[in-house]
């Protein structure tokens, strides 16, 4: 209160209470591999706004792509707009260690980051690596879009999660008998494709061919052979994500190098992080980055024709697939995370959006730390939090008709009691409807004695 020493009028300026609550991006990425460029800068992150700049730094003089490169390039093909780049060079690790880290765990101090890819790593310890960071508690605000092998012999393999085996190095009671295989250690289960995504660039069999050398090959090795280890799985699916913290997509695409020219098989990851961002910018992170709005810029082909038939088997077990249709040309078809079947979290825009709006709320309320928690506290941040999912509900990403249908924000005595208060707690309990792609529309035609009588239901599951 202003201390008011000798009469006058005054005038103060009051501040209206009202704290606007903006939304956090949706569409950077953060894309770790082997830069063609042998001098390029190493575990390091690096910001890159377009191609020219990730050439300039990444490619010089190389004669060769990578994974990352054509990854990278299909990112701003595609509508992306900033990514993050590591390069971890030949033979370098996804994580790295406690006193090294590398890869994806330099990505844990950039807050701007939502989608994560490591393009051509398809190996078990891959995909692994890349959920841990994605699901880890104080994250959990990025979904990884994870590569699978290039060559499927059996789409069957699709639906058994891949299995890295045991390696049978330094055993704990002694070293491993000479005449057992993997007995010189198991660099395939550890590094799988990180020894090289710059093989990517030669595409197709010779590199899956090429084994722990070559990019596709390793990763192969690693998911189907178990990294050295004498026990062989024949599983190719990444591993479940609970709460749907990653996705995946098949098969690879053809593409040409953006650094030599020629055509080569490249994964999808930076492509469809690229219609990710696109998406986000066209529509909203609630679309569904897919169907026929959704094409592959940069794709002429892809390495696998997918059948109706095959994608009604992969589609339930969250492999999303990347279809060529002869009237529309390749096209993104499918939209799910690898959460179960039953998982509220089991299609990629409302994972996204839920991570919007969680971060959204978290970046506009810090103001509330260290307010003295009563009545005005809760009543200011009902206000904020239900003017925010206010907006997002006529944005058309919250089901309902009025927002008391699309959201609640509860945030009072009840929520707060004594007990909680002296925790130095404030709890607001937020609930939304968030609006689910028309994944299956089912059209009902029956006959009539005058005409055709036809209704279309849009079926949600």
């Amino acid at each position: 209160m202003p201390s008011y020493r000798a009469p006058g009028v005054y005038v103060n300026e009051v501040p209206s209470g009202a704290r606007a609550i903006g939304r956090v991006g949706t569409s950077s990425a953060g894309f770790v591999g082997v830069a063609p460029k042998a001098d390029a800068p190493r575990d390091t992150v690096v910001a890159i706004d377009n191609w020219t700049q990730f050439a300039t730094t990444f490619v010089g003089d190389a004669t060769t792509g990578s994974h990352l490169s054509s990854a990278v390039f299909g990112f701003f093909d595609n509508g992306g707009s900033r990514c993050y780049v590591v390069n971890i060079g030949d033979g370098g690790s996804l994580t790295g260690t406690a006193r090294n880290p590398t890869g994806v765990t330099l990505f844990e101090a950039v807050d701007d980051i939502s989608i994560v890819a490591a393009p051509g790593f398809a190996g078990p310890a891959d995909h692994a690596a890349l959920l841990a960071h994605c699901e880890h508690p104080l994250r959990q605000d990025r979904v990884a879009i994870l590569d699978t092998v290039e060559h499927v012999p059996d789409i069957a393999a699709l639906l058994e999660v891949a299995a890295a085996g045991v390696p049978r190095g330094e055993a704990p009671d002694g070293p491993a008998e000479s005449g057992e295989p993997g007995a010189a250690g198991s660099a395939g289960a550890t590094g799988s494709a990180g020894a090289a995504g710059g093989a990517g660039s030669t595409g197709g069999a010779a590199a899956a061919a090429a084994g722990p050398a070559g990019g596709a090959g390793s990763a192969a090795g690693s998911a189907a052979g178990g990294g050295g280890s004498g026990r062989r799985a024949s599983g190719l699916r990444p591993p479940t994500s609970a709460d749907g913290y990653a996705a995946t997509y098949f098969p690879w695409l053809v593409t040409v190098d953006p650094v030599t020219g020629a055509q080569v098989t490249t994964p999808p990851s930076g492509h469809l992080a690229g219609v990710w961002a696109r998406t986000d910018g066209t529509r909203g992170v609630h679309k569904a980055p897919a169907g026929i709005g959704a094409p592959v810029v940069g794709a002429i082909d892809l390495t696998r024709r997918i059948s109706q038939g095959e994608q009604e088997l992969l589609n339930p077990a969250g492999i999303n697939c990347i279809r060529f249709f002869s009237g529309e040309g390749i096209r993104v078809w499918g939209a799910r995370t690898l959460a179960p079947e039953a998982s509220e979290f089991r299609y990629i825009p409302v994972r996204r959006l839920t991570n919007l709006i969680k971060e959204s709320i978290l970046a506009g309320t810090r103001w509330a730390v260290f307010e003295p928690n009563h009545q005005p506290l809760w009543a200011a941040l009902r206000r904020d939090v239900s003017a925010f999912l206010d907006m997002v509900w006529r944005d058309g990403a919250l089901v309902g008709a009025t927002p008391e249908q699309a959201f609640f924000v509860k945030c009072d005595a009840e929520t707060n009691p004594a007990q909680v208060r002296d925790a130095g707690m404030v709890v607001t309990v937020v609930g939304i409807a968030p609006v689910k792609p028309a994944e299956f529309v089912v059209f009902n035609i029956m006959q009539s004695a005058d005409a055709a009588d036809l209704s279309a239901t849009g079926v949600l599951r």
